[in-house]
């Protein structure tokens, strides 16, 4: 007789093995080869019931799916209202919470699992009612709820301004939208389209999305952790065809209906435009900086040839020039054509940066020397006498220099 009910256990544990649960976690399952589920049969296309009685939705796939893998039998406690439901893990009237989203509240007599599901959290408006797509605009207005649900949670807690009115499900909340008792309802978007179908309710639309996100996920009292981490290590081993085909019945199809190119356009739509005009500025920018630098380098080059012209102008003449500062004391320039015609050393005769008086009275001597005394009558006086370099007086040469403090012609 031990051997035969080993043998029951061993059958009993051989998915569960494959699961690669440890000793505790097995041992754990084989003591509790049923568990009680609260669940909410009003609440489509999640958990809900048919005329036969019939359990449907998502949850239920769920539920089929752990009773397969780890050989168990999930039996629902008789349904009740969603609040009266949260209410039963503190009186130990069930086990596991199939469907649920985890709230600070709820946070402090049951544990969660990972979630398996991520929706958002809708706002739906009617036609001919107040257009506004976010929770800030719904201020002052009247919004339904389905009581104790999550977004009925964390908008009394994250927005206790708010006009709420809380209704017992889902079909409540849209019928009294439809009927203008409410302006608006908000609701997880799955759950949300699908009884619109259902209801085939005229004019009632989504019209946005709150900031919030439904976060599906199962729970257990404080005291089955053991519960939650085995289902947990039964989900992480889910391939993504294997969600896909439970999901896909309930919330696949809404959620590839969503109006994806309306988001695209509401939010990607003026990034991209904002993108556009910064980059067309940085292009603007960029080719005046180089007009710029074109125009910069014609100019210096135009200033280049214009130098050049004038200096092989200057050189081509038989005659002396140069260049001076203001003060008349320093040469900045003389042409070659000073050392031919002069026979004095360029760099000897006028390079008097060095301060040589006498540098700049050989200079000038040799040069305007000549010119006084081929012009002057004989009876004038010679160039040493009548033009020194120290007295600075006018001499006979149509040139500048140290010694000669104005231009005359002969």
């Amino acid at each position: 007789m031990p051997a035969i009910v080993l043998l029951c256990l061993a059958y009993r544990m051989t998915t569960a093995l494959a699961l690669t649960l440890n000793e505790d976690e097995r041992t754990w399952l084989a003591a509790h080869p049923e568990l009680r589920l609260g669940v909410d049969v009003s609440w489509p296309s999640f958990e809900f019931r048919d005329e036969q009685g019939n359990d449907h939705g998502l949850t239920a796939a769920y539920v089929r799916l752990i009773e397969e893998r780890l050989d168990v039998k999930l039996q629902p406690v008789e349904p009740s209202n969603w609040s009266a439901i949260l209410e039963q893990p503190h009186m130990g009237q069930v086990d596991q919470l199939p469907g649920v989203m985890s709230t600070p509240k709820r946070q402090e007599y049951l544990i969660f699992t990972r979630p398996y599901l991520d929706l958002p959290i809708a706002i739906l408006a009617r036609n001919g009612g107040p257009q506004s797509r976010k929770l800030n605009e719904r201020y002052g207005l009247k919004i339904a709820v389905v009581a104790d649900y999550a977004p009925h949670e964390l908008l009394r807690q994250q927005h206790p301004d708010l006009n709420l009115l809380p209704l017992r499900n889902i079909a409540a909340a849209l019928q009294a939208l439809a009927t203008n008792q409410v302006d608006a309802m908000v609701g997880d978007l799955a759950s949300s389209v699908w009884s619109l179908r259902q209801l085939k309710l005229d004019g009632v639309y989504i019209s946005g999305e709150t900031p919030y996100r439904y976060q599906l996920a199962m729970a257990a009292p404080r005291g089955q952790s053991m519960l939650v981490g085995i289902l947990d290590k039964l989900f992480a081993e889910l391939s993504t065809e294997e969600i896909a085909a439970l999901q896909e019945p309930w919330v696949g199809s809404v959620l590839d209906k969503r109006n994806v190119w309306h988001e695209t356009l509401l939010y990607g739509l003026p990034a991209l435009l904002g993108l556009l005009a910064v980059i067309a500025i940085i292009l603007r920018i960029n080719r005046r900086l180089k007009r710029e630098m074109r125009n910069r380098e014609a100019l210096e080059q135009e200033l280049r040839n214009r130098e050049q012209h004038f200096r092989d102008m200057v050189e081509s003449l038989s005659a002396i020039t140069w260049e001076t500062e203001s003060s008349g004391l320093t040469y900045t320039y003389v042409s070659p054509h000073a050392e031919k015609l002069l026979g004095y050393p360029c760099t000897n005769g006028w390079s008097p940066a060095s301060g040589s008086a006498t540098c700049t009275r050989t200079f000038a001597s040799a040069l305007c020397a000549p010119a006084w005394n081929n012009a002057r009558p004989a009876t004038t006086t010679p160039w040493n006498t009548a033009c020194s370099p120290l007295t600075g007086s006018r001499c006979g040469c149509a040139i500048s220099s140290p010694c000669c403090n104005a231009t005359t012609t002969r």
